[in-house]
């Protein structure tokens, strides 16, 4: 993925995204406010829950039950699928 030219330019003259306007905004202007800049930052290895936290400006402990809640949710979803397949053999 390649960063578009408002971002690039952003990047190169070290400046925070002024358009608030913009889907790919984001109030983080460590990154310059732009979520491509911060994909493309991370791009080799993810965020930890420390950097999510400091993005969303929660604390870490907070994204570590909203990852807990998510994942349990996947899990539920998992065995209604699993649920409905064996119905279908039926």
């Amino acid at each position: 993925m390649s960063l578009p030219e408002c971002s690039k330019l952003c990047k190169k003259l070290e400046v925070d995204c002024p358009n608030t306007d913009c889907r790919m905004w984001i109030d983080f202007p460590k990154e310059n406010n732009c979520c491509l800049v911060s994909i493309e930052e991370k791009k080799k290895g993810g965020l930890t829950l420390h950097e999510v936290a400091e993005r969303l400006d929660l604390n870490y402990l907070k994204v570590r039950q909203i990852e807990m809640r998510a994942l349990k949710r996947l899990g539920h979803m998992k065995k209604i699928k699993e649920l409905t397949e064996d119905q279908d053999e039926f």
